[in-house]
C-alpha cells in the first residue's frame, strides 16, 4: 500500500469563490512546450510528460480574479495531447474546455492550440491531460485564482497530492483492458513531487527526499490541498496540528475544524493550520484511502458537513431528473469470452427507475461541440456518445447509483453542484429526498459516490442538483483515470440554440483539420483515438 508523508517544520526566525462582481483584470500569458521527460521524484528514474522540461507538478498558473488567460501549447509529443482546466467554468469559451474529442480535437505532434480563458472564480484549481492516460504520465499541476478572501492566514503553501507510476499510462491501459482485470496501482505516493520508492510506510524512509514545509511558531498557514491523483483518494494530516476547513473546491464555507480530511480524486481543500506547537519537525501525512471515517474530527467524503459561506438557496425541485445506475462485466457484444472489462451505464429519465440499456462511452471520431454546432440533433448523436440534454435555466438533478467498489468521484464540466446528498441504499426507494438540505447545500465540481458492497445487495448513491445556466457540451465522468478509459462517462449537451449562437472558433477549427491531416498519414493516430474497433479499449458513455 502506498502512502507518502512530509515535514512541516516550526521554528523562530522569519522564513522567507466567488460570487461577487467580477474586476476586469490582465492578460496573462503562458507559453507551454509539452515534451517526455525523464523524472525520479522517488529517486527511482521513470519517462513522464512535462511541461518545457520541467514536471507539471511545478508548473503553477497563479493569476488573479478577472485575469484573462492564455496558454500557447506546442504539442513535443510523438503522440496527440489536449489539457482540461479543472473547475474553471468555460463560460462562453466551452471550446478551450479541453476533453479529446468532447470540446476539442486533439493537439497532434508538432501541433499547436491556444487555451484562452476567463477567470471567473477565485479558489484553488488545476489542470491537467485529458487525453487517454497522460494525467497518469505526470502531465497535471496547479491553478490558483486570487481574489477578495473571507479568512485570515500568514503565508501559504501548495499540497499538490500525486500518485506516481513507474510504468507508462500506455502500459497499464493494455494490461487494463482484459478480461477481469483491476485498476492499476501506483508505485508510490508524491507530496509536491517528492516521495519515498514503492510507498513505503508513514514515517518511513530517507527524509531528504521529501518537501520541508518551513512555519515559523504563532504564525497561520494556508494550505492549498489538491489530490491531483489518477486513482488514489488520501486521507490528510499533519501531526498534532489541526486545520480549519476554509474552501471546498472553489467554495468558501464557514469554518469547520478537523484532525483529517478524505480528499477524493480531482477534489480540493483549502485549510488553515496554527502552528501552535513547539518547535519540532512534524509529519505531514496522505494516506491513500478507499472510504471515509465518520467521526467528529474527520471531514468525510464530499465535505457536506460543511456550509458555504455565501448562502445559495438550492431550487426547491428539479424540472427533469436522469438516474446513472453502473457496474463493471464483460462486453458481451459478439467479441469471445469477453475480450474487454467495460464500464456499462443505464441511463433513465424520470422515476422509479427502470433499467435501459448499458451503454459504455467510446471516444467519437469528430467533437461532439462540433457535431452539435454545426446543426446535429442531440438525438442524433452516436449513442456511445451517452449523451443527455437540459433546457435553458432548467434545474436537473443526477441520482447517481454505484453497485461497485470502490467509491468513484464525479467531475461535472461547466458547473459547479449542489451536493443534496450521498449514502448507501438497498432500493431506490430508499433514498431519503425528501430530508434533503436545500437551504444551503455545499457546492462543489468534483463529488463522491459512496462504493457498494461486494455482495452486490447494497449500493452506494449521490445526488446533486444544478441549474442548465452554462451553455455547452459538457463531460460528466469518473475521475478514476482508467474508469474513463473505461467508458464510464457522459456528455451533458446544454442549450443547443446558445451553443449554436456562440458558434467554434476559427482556431479551434483548424485545429481539427491539422489531427485529421495527422490521423489520415498516421496509423498510431488511428487506434488511439477509436481503438475500440480493435477491441483494445474502452471509453466512457452513461
Amino acid at each position: 500500500m502506498i502512502s507518502l508523508c512530509s515535514y512541516i517544520i516550526v521554528f523562530l526566525a522569519i522564513h522567507v469563490s466567488s460570487l461577487i462582481a467580477i474586476p476586469h483584470g490582465r492578460i496573462r500569458t503562458f507559453r507551454w512546450k509539452i515534451t517526455n521527460i525523464t523524472d525520479a521524484p522517488d529517486g527511482i528514474p521513470v519517462f513522464a510528460i512535462g511541461i518545457n522540461g520541467r514536471t507539471g507538478a511545478s508548473t503553477v498558473i497563479d493569476v488573479n480574479l478577472g485575469d484573462l488567460i492564455k496558454v500557447h501549447v506546442t504539442n513535443a509529443l510523438d503522440v496527440p495531447t489536449a489539457l482540461h482546466w479543472h473547475g474553471i467554468l468555460q463560460e462562453g469559451t466551452v471550446d478551450m474546455d479541453g476533453p479529446a474529442m468532447v470540446t476539442q480535437c486533439p493537439i497532434p505532434p508538432a501541433g499547436t492550440y491556444t487555451y484562452t480563458w476567463r477567470a471567473t472564480e477565485a479558489g484553488t484549481f488545476w489542470w491537467h491531460g485529458h487525453y487517454r492516460g497522460q494525467l497518469s504520465d505526470g502531465l497535471r499541476g496547479p491553478i490558483i485564482v486570487r481574489g477578495a478572501e473571507t479568512f485570515n492566514y500568514d503565508e501559504e503553501y501548495i499540497v499538490f497530492l500525486e500518485d506516481h507510476f513507474y510504468r507508462t499510462s500506455e502500459e497499464e491501459i493494455a494490461d487494463y483492458l482484459i478480461p477481469r482485470a483491476v485498476v492499476p496501482l501506483p508505485e508510490s505516493g508524491l507530496l509536491n513531487r517528492k516521495g519515498f520508492p514503492h510507498g513505503g510506510l508513514d514515517g518511513v524512509g530517507d527524509p531528504s527526499n521529501l518537501t520541508d514545509f518551513i512555519f515559523q511558531r504563532k504564525k497561520r498557514y494556508l494550505l492549498r490541498i489538491i489530490n491531483a491523483a489518477a486513482v488514489v483518494p488520501f486521507e490528510f494530516s499533519i501531526d498534532k496540528h489541526r486545520m480549519t476547513v476554509v474552501q471546498a473546491d472553489a467554495t468558501d464555507v464557514t469554518n469547520m475544524t478537523v484532525d483529517s480530511i478524505y480528499i477524493d480524486i480531482a477534489q480540493r481543500y483549502s485549510v488553515i493550520v496554527h502552528a501552535d506547537q513547539l518547535v519540532d519537525r512534524y509529519w505531514m501525512r496522505a494516506r491513500p484511502s478507499t472510504s471515509a471515517k465518520e467521526n467528529p474530527v474527520t471531514l468525510p467524503e464530499n465535505g457536506l458537513a460543511l456550509s458555504p459561506m455565501v448562502p445559495l438557496m438550492a431550487p426547491p425541485k428539479a424540472d427533469k431528473t436522469y438516474v446513472f445506475a453502473w457496474d463493471f462485466h464483460a462486453d458481451e457484444s459478439g467479441r469471445d469470452d469477453s475480450e474487454v472489462t467495460r464500464g456499462w451505464i443505464s441511463v433513465n429519465i424520470t422515476r422509479p427507475l427502470t433499467r435501459s440499456d448499458g451503454l459504455s462511452y467510446v471516444t467519437p471520431k469528430r467533437p461532439t461541440l462540433f457535431d452539435v454546432v454545426d446543426g446535429k440533433d442531440p438525438d442524433t448523436l452516436p449513442k456511445e456518445s451517452v449523451v443527455f440534454t437540459a433546457e435553458p435555466q432548467e434545474v436537473v438533478d443526477i441520482v447517481f447509483m454505484n453497485r461497485e467498489f470502490p467509491p468513484h468521484p464525479f467531475h461535472l464540466h461547466g458547473h459547479t453542484v449542489w451536493v443534496l446528498g450521498y449514502g448507501t441504499a438497498k432500493s431506490y426507494a430508499e433514498i431519503p429526498f425528501e430530508n434533503f438540505n436545500l437551504t444551503n447545500p455545499l457546492r462543489r465540481d468534483t463529488f463522491s459516490v459512496p462504493s457498494g458492497t461486494w455482495d452486490g445487495l447494497t449500493f452506494g448513491w449521490t445526488v446533486v442538483r444544478f441549474v442548465a445556466n452554462n451553455p455547452g457540451v459538457w463531460f460528466l465522468h469518473c475521475h478514476l483515470e482508467f474508469h474513463i478509459i473505461a467508458g464510464l462517462a457522459m456528455t451533458l449537451v446544454e442549450d443547443v440554440a446558445a451553443l449554436r449562437r456562440m458558434g467554434i472558433s476559427p482556431q479551434s477549427r483548424q485545429l481539427c483539420r491539422s489531427f485529421e491531416e495527422w490521423r489520415e498519414k498516421n496509423e498510431l493516430g488511428e487506434k488511439l483515438v477509436d481503438a475500440t474497433e480493435e477491441g483494445d479499449m474502452l471509453v466512457m458513455q452513461p
